[in-house]
């Protein structure tokens, strides 16, 4: 499946099952910040090791309060 048809399909299961809360809009905002880290790589090619690379480079980084 490609990215931007995951991320939608995605999208709208978190609208429907949180509806106006904020919820929909931060796990949008941290996977786009996940997909930013992956580049160009499908995600069906997505390891474990991809995803230990993303949390060891989120740690440091200012977040804000959500």
């Amino acid at each position: 499946m490609e990215t931007t048809t995951a991320t939608a399909i995605f999208s709208r299961y978190l609208y429907r099952r949180y509806g106006d809360r904020s919820t929909p809009k931060h796990y949008l905002s941290d996977l786009m910040i996940f997909l930013g880290h992956l580049g160009d790589k499908a995600l069906r090619q997505v390891t474990a090791q991809d995803i230990d690379s993303f949390i060891d480079a989120q740690h440091g980084q200012v977040f804000l309060i959500r």
